[in-house]
This record gives C-alpha cells, structure tokens and sequence, in this order.
C-alpha cells in the first residue's frame, strides 16, 4: 500500500526523527520546531527518492565499460565464466538499504548504551554511524528487500560489530600511538565500527593473539 511506498516511509522516517531532535525544545519555539521537521521530512523523502535514481545513472554508465572489459577478458580467456566486481557503493541507492540504515543510527546508540550496561560494549559511535547504509546492505540482499527481516539481522550484526570494536579497542589505541597519533591525556580508548565488521582478521587475531602477547 501507499505506507509501504519509499517516499513515505523517508518522509515519515525524517519527521520521527526531527521530533526526537526537537522534543525536548520542542515548545519554546512551536513555529520553528514544526518547520524544522516538516523540512527534515520532505528532505529525507527526497533523498530516499533521489539516491537511487542517481545510482542509476551511474550504473548506466559503468554499463558500457562493463560490457566492454567482459568483452575483452572473453577473447583473452575463452570458454571461461567472467565475473567483474563493482563497488559496493552501488547497492547504497536500493531503497531498502537507506531506510533501514536511517533506522539503523538511533537503534545502534541504544543497542550501544543496551550492552554497554551488559559490559559487553564500551564504545558510544559517533562519526562511525555514516557507514551503517554499508552494513545494511549485508542485511537487506539475502532478504530481497524485507525490512522487517533486514532489521532483525542488522540488529544481529551491529551488536557484534560493537562488540568486536570495544575488544579491539586497545590494539587500536596502540597502533595510533606506534603511527605517530597523539591524544589528549586522559583520552580513552579508540576504535570504530569499520575495525569491528572484519570478523574473519579478529578471529584470526585471537588465534594468534597468545604467541605474540597481544591483549
């Protein structure tokens, strides 16, 4: 139905969270306020609906080179199935990635301050929070598309990349420190939902971890 449709879910999306903006302000200035989320929401149903027409674009024309590098690697490797990798990026303009990926950002401070109580978490993302249309995308293509599903899978995995990044966060801090980086005294420790998505090099870490004296 018309609630289903992109465009609405962006607008209703960008109103729930300028309320949670504004709510606690919200009645010093009533006129202001309700601009600012009406204009938020017409701006995230525009983006909902842009992005993946300028996605589009760019796809139609990678296409063409695309064709051509096949065509190319077809003549030098006859007889064999060529498969090209593009980046992700690509997937960003599915409307199913950036709406649950907005959903995602107030979800994943909760789940941080929710397992941060369990002490299983000790990172509160900031900065981090842009790359989340990326994890989505993992959530959203297995599940053509479903966003309840895609929701409860992306829940799933941030709460492990979090989970990962807190247990990073000294190494991370270390290697700072060897690079050159300076932190203010008394800064804690540094680490980002990016180091926490690579699954495969942190289990590989902790296998390696007691030969080298690594925490």
């Amino acid at each position: 139905g018309v609630w289903g449709e992109p465009v609405v879910i962006g607008l209703l999306l960008g109103v729930i969270l300028a309320l949670l903006a504004r709510a606690p302000l919200f009645f010093e200035d009533v006129g202001a306020n309700v601009a600012f989320i009406l204009l938020l929401g017409m701006q995230m149903a525009a983006v909902i609906v842009l992005l993946p027409r300028m996605v589009e674009v760019l796809k139609e024309g990678l296409l063409p080179l695309v064709q051509e590098i096949r065509a190319f690697l077809a003549r030098k490797f006859p007889g064999r199935k060529i498969y090209l990798g593009l980046d992700a990026s690509l997937a960003l303009g599915h409307p199913a990635v950036l709406i649950l990926g907005l959903l995602m950002v107030p979800l994943t401070l909760l789940l941080a301050l929710g397992l941060g109580a369990l002490g299983v978490n000790r990172m509160l993302p900031f900065a981090d929070l842009a790359l989340l249309p990326f994890f989505m995308i993992w959530c959203v293509a297995p599940h053509r598309g479903n966003l309840f599903r895609a929701l409860l899978i992306g829940v799933v995995i941030m709460g492990l990349i979090l989970f990962i990044s807190t247990d990073l966060a000294p190494l991370f801090k270390e290697t700072g420190e060897m690079a050159g980086l300076s932190f203010p005294e008394g800064y804690g420790e540094v680490s980002s939902l990016n180091a926490g998505s690579h699954v495969v090099p942190w289990l590989l870490l902790k296998v390696i971890s007691p030969f080298y004296g690594f925490d």
